[in-house]
């Protein structure tokens, strides 16, 4: 069982940045400027608490996922050892982190970085989609995994390449067909030729991304403690900012084995790994709650006199800076300059994040390519890997920029429906019964993992995790089939 380094000085620092950095850029997207109003009618207090639940289970997650990500590429390298049986050779990577398996004896450096030569047809690097075809026995199920990991990218990446053509297009003399074309176009030529570069201007861009956030937020306080405006709190509308809460904190788990995918897997090197994408979470969350209560100590829950809210921002699918800026406007002028600052920070961030679910969905889709053309080699003709990977990346890319021209204006339906319910069902239900499946099934094949933990912990961690984000699926659902009743939308 490992657990957090003892001293400061055994961290990779330099994997520690790039894990909370590509974590981070992953989390902080357009959803924190969307949160204030969701939570508006609730109140700071109500949210505070769910989303602190939704930190813990999503902190689980990470944990459970860093433990997958390590029987995963266990087993394949136990199937690529020619004459071994894989349930002897999947456990050699200790606990220790540098001494060989007694299942393996004579190998190992307690490393994954030298595995040996794949098959043809088989993935180089554990992913989403293997990780399934080892640990969901059930043929339909994998599939239905498959399916949330995909559309959760396309949701998410269409969510953002919308977002970011509504701003550019209100910038600048360009349509909003053009700027489509060319965000989507554009990012997807770099992400499926520049990948490696890509992860590294994601983790810089990041950090200028937060330091514009970090000066909004500072701002809007300063202002809060200037007008001192109270708000109210309403525990029964602790569901409003439920589901959205969940995506502000979520999707992590899709950009994760990209990170694992790009180091020396040494023991210290996965806790380095862990410990950073656990502190992106950490400090995303309390981003998030911060901007909420800046905002709402600045700008009315309610309308007063015709002037700007949250409420009617709510009713209009405006984002929370709409009203912000406009009150800052009015009764503060000096900061109208905060409005050139939101509008950069929109533009890079939606960008950013665009990148990053990019890389990790080129990631999945890599290992769902070399997992398609495997399954060739017994019934026809082998299939050359890059082609079929390529000719997913077509796609998915045109799926994409399809869906951004048609749904133009469905970003809060987007966010709220479609995206909440898959990432949800992807974590909450497919995470939790994988984490369960390793650790506590006898069914499940004999690995080991370096950082894993304690036994103890799992039952109650699975539980929780399975609880909340089951709980979201069905409060997502409940609330899809109310709308369709009574307004016969689905928002």
């Amino acid at each position: 069982m490992a657990s957090l380094p003892d001293r400061w000085e055994d961290v990779n620092k330099q994997l520690f940045a790039k894990s909370l950095l590509v974590t981070a850029a992953t989390i902080l997207g357009v959803g924190i400027l969307a949160l204030p109003v969701k939570v508006s009618r609730g109140g700071v207090e109500p949210f505070a608490a769910t989303f602190s639940v939704a930190f813990v289970c999503q902190a689980l997650v990470i944990c459970f996922l860093t433990e997958l990500l390590q029987r995963t590429e266990a087993m394949m390298l136990a199937e690529d050892q020619a004459g071994e049986d894989p349930e002897e050779s999947a456990g050699f990577l200790t606990e220790g982190g540098g001494e060989a398996s007694p299942a393996t004896p004579g190998r190992g450096t307690g490393s994954f970085a030298s595995l040996a030569p794949r098959r043809r047809g088989r993935a180089a690097a554990p992913n989403l989609h293997t990780m399934a075809q080892y640990f969901v026995p059930h043929p339909w199920l994998r599939g239905f995994f498959d399916f949330c990991v995909y559309v959760h990218f396309i949701v998410i990446m269409v969510a953002y390449a919308i977002a970011a053509a509504n701003a550019v297009s209100k910038l600048t003399p360009f349509t909003y067909d053009a700027i489509a074309v060319l965000f989507v176009c554009g990012f997807a030529v770099a992400i499926a030729k520049l990948d490696e570069a890509l992860t590294s201007a994601v983790a810089w861009f990041t950090l200028f991304k937060g330091s514009l956030l970090l000066l909004m937020i500072l701002i809007v306080a300063y202002v809060a403690s200037d007008v001192q405006r109270s708000y109210t709190n309403d525990w029964g509308r602790a569901g409003d900012a439920f589901l959205i809460g969940t995506i502000s904190l979520g999707g992590s788990v899709n950009t994760v084995p990209v990170i694992y995918s790009s180091f020396k897997r040494t023991r210290e090197n996965i806790v380095s790994f862990r410990a950073g994408c656990l502190a992106a979470t950490a400090l995303c969350f309390a981003l998030n709650l911060v901007w909420c209560y800046a905002v709402l100590s600045v700008v009315p829950q309610q309308s007063e006199g015709g002037g700007p809210s949250l409420e009617r921002a709510l009713e209009q699918h405006d984002i929370s800076t709409i009203p912000l800026l406009q009150f800052l406007q009015d009764a503060y002028p000096q900061y109208a300059f905060l409005g050139v600052v939101v509008n950069v920070f929109i533009i890079l961030s939606v960008s950013v994040s665009f990148m990053a679910y990019g890389l990790g969905m080129k990631h999945y889709l890599d290992g769902a390519a070399a997992g398609f053309a495997e399954r060739q080699l017994s019934v026809s003709a082998p299939y050359d890997v890059p082609q079929v990977a390529l000719a997913f990346y077509i796609g998915s890319f045109a799926m994409i920029f399809t869906c951004t021209y048609a749904f133009s204006q469905s970003l809060y339906i987007i966010l709220d429906v479609f995206n909440s319910a898959v990432l949800n069902i992807e974590t909450g239900c497919f995470i939790a019964y994988m984490a369960w499946y390793t650790r506590l099934s006898s069914a499940a094949p004999a690995t080991r993992a370096a950082v894993e933990l304690p036994r103890a912990v799992l039952p109650t961690g699975i539980a929780l995790t399975s609880l909340y984000f089951g709980g979201a699926v069905a409060f997502d659902l409940y609330e899809t089939l109310h709308h369709l009743a009574t307004t016969g939308t689905l928002r």
